[in-house]
Formats: structure tokens, C-alpha cells, sequence
């Protein structure tokens, strides 16, 4: 049973991403883990995997990209074994395909409340997915190389 917190995450993310995930995203699905105190929502495609978290405990809402590896997103955390990169934070996935320009596009949350920065932080992700992540919307496999 979600908490109103997680309720409006999952939301915001699902309001945010699935018009633009649709074509090519299962999704969105909920994970919490209550001893961490996070909550994941998840679209996973064929190659690539876009996972939304919000982090209770730190109050902070993170958007990462994941490669998929026989049909799930990596388990590891940012680097394979053999040193490939399979998860990375969406900004700094954006900052080596696109420049700059997509830090640009967060808006100014501080001194808000988390439940009034969740849907403004979700809907920055979203925007620049949009604008600046093609090879995400398309699901493309040579993103993490």
C-alpha cells in the first residue's frame, strides 16, 4: 500500500513520462523499499531502462538511466564488472551526449516542501528527456555503448 507521498510520486512520473515513454516503455511500475525509504517507478524498455527515485530519508528525487540486461535493469550500480558504464544519472548521460544545456532546465525548488518539489522535479526529468534525450525515448541500445 503506498503512502500519499509515494501516491504522488508515482503520479507525477507516470503524468511526466508515459505520453512520452509510451511508444516504446512497459510501465510505469512502483517499487518502495520502506527500510531505505525509497521509492522507484520504473519504464523499461527493450535496451534501456528509466528509473524515477524519491528518496524520503534525503528528500530528494533522482531520475536514472539503466541499460537492460536479460530483460532487467542492472543490478549494479553504475559500472559492470568489466568496467562498462550500465546506469548512469540522467543529467550527466545528457552532459556527455548533448553539453550543458540540460542542467539548464531544472527549475528553482529551494525552500520548498518535498510534496510541492516532487511534481516540479519530476516534470524537469520529463522536459529533458524530451528535449535533449532522443536516444532514450527511442530506446537505443548504443547509449551506453
Amino acid at each position: 500500500m503506498a503512502t500519499e507521498l509515494q501516491q504522488l510520486f508515482f503520479d507525477a512520473v507516470q503524468n511526466s513520462f508515459s505520453v512520452l515513454l509510451n511508444g516504446r516503455f512497459k510501465g510505469p511500475y512502483l517499487e518502495s523499499n520502506h527500510r531505505i525509504g525509497q521509492t522507484r517507478v520504473v519504464y523499461l524498455g527493450e535496451n534501456l531502462a528509466l528509473e524515477l527515485i524519491l528518496d524520503e530519508r534525503d528528500e530528494d528525487v533522482s531520475c536514472f538511466v539503466t541499460k537492460m540486461i536479460n530483460g532487467q535493469p542492472s543490478s549494479v550500480w553504475k559500472y559492470d564488472d568489466e568496467g562498462r558504464l550500465v546506469r548512469d544519472h540522467l543529467t550527466a548521460l545528457l552532459r556527455r551526449h548533448v553539453g550543458e544545456p540540460a542542467l539548464s532546465l531544472f527549475t528553482r525548488v529551494t525552500g520548498m516542501e518535498l510534496e510541492d518539489r516532487i511534481p516540479i522535479t519530476v516534470g524537469d526529468y520529463a522536459r529533458m528527456v524530451q528535449v535533449y534525450g532522443q536516444h532514450i525515448i527511442n530506446d537505443d541500445p548504443s547509449l551506453f555503448g
